[in-house]
Parts: structure tokens; C-alpha cells; sequence
């Protein structure tokens, strides 16, 4: 069961709205150079435009709950259960009326906030919902069929209109207090594109600002993806589109605010200007008040602001050396890897920025101080966070690329010289992670893994008993090793779902059969930031920060190797029991019914 959701949900809204206020004013606040700097008025580019595409896509649809216990009902006459008929009839379900009546099924809201900047075959979390007067009265168990969201604006009095956006299936992690309502992880996978793009104003629309624009992050990120396009493209005499280099993909917020520290004028990049930009930019550094938006606007001239940068980490003030480091990380330079990891390790406030700077730094110094985090006797927050980190700079490393288990759940067995410690999450990938690869479980130990699966094992054994229950059939039992990875293997071989392996490590954690720690969810927050810097400076200073995406909320991902960017084919997202013979009784609580339903239909009509 899915504990602290409630408290959650607060947490998530409030990370949202400081996301979307820092992204709405960014760069606004940036230190403006006079004419003195030798641009005939030191315009930047965030004097003339406004970022568009920041906003998240709320999208939503009606969807059908499969494999609950008895906890279903026959929701009342709505637009939404007319909808849900309709859409069974025209999928080819015969007594699509008797499923829909059945107490082990539930019709659901479905919601989630597609982020900005996603792309086709990106993924984000599922809110999961019984509609209101529904007599259904737990989730818990239950598998959403495939459900097709829509934008939440095309939905009005429960008739669902408008383009599809996304696709969304899964296991239903339910609420501690509330099992009518649930999450699933990473259960959306976007259907469309949603970039970034820069607007002039009224005052200055014309072809002459959105071409100088174009052309002065361009000069700044000379990279071209495929097909040769470029950054940033001038589309007319308004807009700007921008496509975010391969560096920013975890903070496009920072993109953003980059690009919108950049001068504007050809005449404000000449060697005298850059020379005295360079030295005011400097002396702010230095400044803890002003540290932040200077560095940020180092970043803005590239490669040529190394020095100062790195004249900055020898400063007495943590954060004078944090925000230099940060900066150094985005432009490439190993000389960020140690103090980006010392501050981590040190200050709260700062760790989700510097292991997000330390994920985009593509060099064995990074990966080394990554991988000393992860061994640390240190917060589960910090070693995870790390691994996470690693993870995102090399999906395809042994160390990190971990095993895919029940087709959806990500197993990682990292070699530790650390404390024992398991962390699971409930937001973003199903994935577990096991600090210090041969765990076992502590006897004696009795478990469930939902209703239909028991371990046992008395002191001393060393096996833990694995049995398998089903109505009509003998019980399968199988002895398998008490190393914890291993019964994970079993349990989801048997038919646990990804909730179910959580509620079981959490049983685990409460009995004391548990080598170390349990950690759900232990992830730094980037928000913290935001208050550090509301005591260092003027709100405005703090509006500035860019929240990094790598320990986000919206928990979306791209899927590694050659279809990243691409939807999946639909036989991958399926219920692992749609690709299973319905006569293999170890997989019968797999939710693949609708798809047998769909196929046996599709063969008595032949």
C-alpha cells in the first residue's frame, strides 16, 4: 500500500507551483549590462521574449479496473460508463455490460500532467481514481487496462473530446488512507511532443529580433541533431523554437535560463565587451546575494568563463563554490565533480542540484565521486540520489542498467561497501535497489506478497518456502535461496506485481527480517533550494533557480537504446498476462483478460 500519499500529494503541489514560478519569471531578474559593456543598450535575450511551452498538460480519460478482490462494483448510469461500454463494444467484448457489473472490476478517472518539454514515448505517473457515488470500495490489486487520455480541457459533463495524448496501463499502487484512489508508476507514456519556444512582444515583433535571437544561441550551442537542425530555429516574426541540448535534458529549465542570459547585439559580443562582461560577472560571483544569476550568465558566454568559474571554487563561502561548480558541470569541466560532491554531501539544501550538475557531466571524475556517494554510510536520500544520478549519465552500464523483471519492474543489484540498504519507489520507474548485491533475509520470517502469494522460513533455514495459492488448484510451492533478490525473482515469476513487492519489502522492514534499511521514495528535494536562497538574497534571486527534472515530480522517462523518443509497440505495454498461455496457472492473477476477452471474441465471430 502506498504509504504517505496523502502527505504526498501536498508535497507534489507544492514542488509544481515552485516549478512553474520559477520557470514563468526565469531569467528575469539577470543582471543587465549597461552600455558601458559596449552594446548600444545591453539588451539580453530575456529583455525582448517570454517562454513558451512551460506549462504542464493535465490530461485525463475514463478507464476500466481489472483483477480487484471483490472490492468492484456496477457503477452508476453516467457519461462515463456510456463511454466505457461503447468503447468495449467497439474493441469486440461480448456482455461488455455483465463485465462492467462484475465486483472485480471498477470504472476509473484516470489523470496525470505530462511535462514540459516531453517527448513521444516519454513517461509520467497516473493518478487513479473511483468516480464519485460509485460504490467500489478499494483499488487495492487492481490492474488499469489500456486507457487513452485526453487533454483535461476536451472533457466537459464526462463526454471525452478532442486528440489523444497519451496512453496509460498498469499496477495500482492504493493509498495508506484512501484505498479508493491509487498511483501508477511511470503508467503514462506520452503520445505527443511538447517543446519550448521563445516570443517576442508587441514592441518587439520583427524578423530582425526573432533572426538575431536564433542566431545568438546558435553561436552559443553550435550543436545540430538530426536532420541538422539547429538549437534554435526562427520560425516567424514572433517566435523562436528551441530544441534543448543533450546537456540540459534533466534541467531544461536551466536551458532556458541560459539562453535568456545571452546578449542580444553582435556588438555586445566583441572581445573588449566580453573582456569587461567577464570582470563584472566576476566580482558578482564573489557575492553570495548575487552568486546564483552570475554564474548562471558565466554559463551564457561558454567555454570562455571557465576561469572565473574556476577561481571561484577556492572561495571561502559554500555557496559561492556551489554555484560556480554547478556552472562548471553544464559547460563540461571535470574540475566541478569534487565540489559538486562535497557539497552533496554536506548541505541539504544544495544536494539535488549538485547531483543533477554531477549527472550531466559525462567524465570518469563525475562517475568516481558518484559511485564514493553510493558507498557511503550516509543518508538513504544521498546514496540513491546518487545512483540515480549515475544511472541517468550511462542507462547501458553494468552498474546501473540493472535487470528487467515481469516486464515493467527494474531490478538493480548495486556492489556496495556500504551500510545494506533497499530502496523502492512509487513515483516515476517501478524499480528496486539493492545497496550491497547478496542481501538475505533475516529468519524466521513469515510475508505475504499480496493475497495469494506466502513466505515462510523458520530459524536457521536456509531457504525461504515460496507458495503460490489459487482457487481450484493445489497449491505450487517452490524453496528458493534467502538472498533477497533472488525470492523478488520468484515472487514476481509467481505473479506479484510491482505494489505487491512493495508491500512485501515493507512487511519485511516492519518484522525485522530486513539485513539494513527500507527506503520509499528517498529522493533530495529540489525545492529546498529555494528557500536558501530566499535567505541569502531578494525574492527575486530565488525566483531565478531552475528546478532540475532529475528528482522531478512529473517522474517521466525516456526509454534507453533505438526506440528512444518512440511509443512502444502496444504488445509491450500489454499486461504481461496477455503474452502468457491462459493455461499456465502461475500466471493467472496476470490482468491479460481483456486481451483474451478481445481475442476469443475476435475468434467466435470467425
Amino acid at each position: 500500500m502506498l504509504q504517505g500519499a496523502s502527505a504526498g500529494r501536498v508535497t507534489e503541489a507544492r514542488v509544481v507551483t515552485v516549478f512553474l514560478a520559477a520557470a514563468a519569471t526565469v531569467g528575469l531578474n539577470l543582471h543587465r549590462l549597461d552600455a558601458a559593456d559596449g552594446g548600444r543598450s545591453g539588451q539580453t535575450i530575456g529583455d525582448v521574449t517570454v517562454i513558451g511551452g512551460m506549462e504542464g498538460l493535465p490530461v485525463q480519460g475514463y478507464g476500466l479496473v481489472v483483477g480487484l478482490r471483490g472490492t468492484g462494483s456496477n457503477p452508476p448510469p453516467s457519461e462515463a460508463r456510456t463511454q466505457l461500454l461503447h468503447l468495449m463494444k467497439k474493441r469486440g467484448v461480448q456482455g461488455a455490460e455483465s463485465i462492467l457489473r462484475s465486483d472485480r472490476t471498477a470504472l476509473v478517472l484516470v489523470r496525470a500532467v505530462i511535462p514540459p518539454g516531453a517527448r513521444r514515448g516519454d513517461r509520467v505517473d497516473a493518478a487513479v481514481l473511483l468516480l464519485p457515488g460509485d460504490q467500489a470500495t478499494s483499488l487495492r490489486g487492481g490492474w488499469l487496462l489500456e486507457t487513452v487520455l485526453y487533454e483535461a480541457a476536451g472533457i466537459a459533463g464526462g463526454v471525452v473530446r478532442g486528440k489523444k495524448m497519451a496512453l496509460a496501463t498498469g499496477p495500482i499502487h492504493t493509498e495508506e488512507g484512501d484505498p479508493r484512489r491509487g498511483i501508477i508508476s511511470g503508467g503514462v507514456v506520452s503520445l505527443t511532443n511538447r517543446g519550448f519556444h521563445l516570443l517576442t512582444g508587441n514592441r518587439y515583433r520583427s524578423a530582425r529580433y526573432t533572426v538575431a535571437i536564433a542566431r545568438r544561441i546558435n553561436d552559443r550551442f553550435p550543436i545540430r541533431g538530426p536532420g541538422g537542425k539547429d538549437v534554435a530555429v526562427a520560425k516567424d516574426d514572433t517566435q523562436v523554437e528551441l530544441r534543448v541540448p543533450p546537456v540540459y535534458e534533466h534541467n531544461p529549465a536551466r536551458f532556458l535560463t541560459v539562453v535568456r542570459s545571452i546578449p542580444l547585439w553582435r556588438d555586445q559580443h566583441t572581445e573588449q565587451a566580453l573582456q569587461m562582461r567577464l570582470q563584472r560577472l566576476a566580482d558578482e560571483l564573489k557575492q553570495p546575494a548575487t552568486a546564483a544569476a552570475a554564474a548562471i550568465a558565466l554559463e551564457g558566454i561558454g567555454r570562455r568563463a571557465i576561469p572565473v568559474l574556476k577561481e571561484a571554487l577556492s572561495s571561502d563561502n559554500v555557496d559561492v563554490r556551489f554555484f560556480a561548480a554547478e556552472a562548471l558541470a553544464y559547460l563540461g569541466d571535470p574540475a566541478a565533480a569534487k565540489p559538486l560532491a562535497d557539497v552533496a554531501r554536506i548541505d541539504r539544501a544544495y544536494r539535488a542540484h549538485a547531483l543533477s550538475a554531477l549527472a550531466t557531466l559525462d567524465e570518469a571524475a563525475s562517475r568516481l565521486e558518484l559511485r564514493a556517494l553510493m558507498n557511503e554510510d550516509a543518508e538513504a536520500e544521498l546514496r540513491y540520489g546518487a545512483f540515480r544520478a549515475l544511472r541517468m549519465q550511462d542507462k547501458l552500464s553494468p552498474a546501473t542498467r540493472g535487470e528487467l523483471i515481469d516486464r515493467h519492474i527494474r531490478l538493480h543489484l548495486v556492489p556496495s561497501s556500504g551500510p545494506s540498504l533497499i530502496h523502492v519507489t512509487t513515483r516515476g520507474e517501478p524499480e528496486i535497489v539493492l545497496f550491497g548485491e547478496r542481501q538475505r533475509f533475516l529468519t524466521p520470517l513469515t510475508l505475504r506478497a499480496g493475497d495469494d502469494i506466502l513466505l515462510t522460513a523458520n530459524t536457521g533455514d536456509r531457504a525461504v518456502l515460496v507458495t503460490r495459492y489459487a482457487v481450484g488448484r493445489p497449491p505450487v510451492k517452490e524453496p528458493v535461496s534467502l538472498e533477497i533478490a533472488t525470492v523478488i525473482r520468484e515472487v514476481a515469476k509467481l505473479g506479484a506485481r510491482y505494489p505487491e513487492l512493495v508491500e512485501m519489502l515493507q512487511l519485511a522492514d516492519k518484522n525485522l527480517n530486513l539485513p539494513g534499511q527500507l527506503a520509499v521514495d528517498a529522493v533530495p528535494d529540489p525545492a529546498r533550494l529555494i528557500e536558501r536562497l530566499r535567505r541569502l538574497g531578494p525574492e527575486q534571486v530565488a525566483q531565478n533557480t531552475p528546478v532540475p527534472f532529475l528528482f522531478r515530480v512529473f517522474s517521466w522517462h525516456r526509454p534507453s537504446g533505438p526506440t528512444s523518443g518512440q511509443v512502444r509497440p502496444a504488445a509491450a505495454e500489454r499486461p504481461v498476462g496477455g503474452a502468457r498461455s491462459k493455461d499456465d496457472s502461475r500466471y493467472l492473477r496476470k490482468p491479460g483478460f481483456f486481451d483474451r476477452l478481445f481475442r476469443r471474441n475476435k475468434k467466435s465471430s470467425k
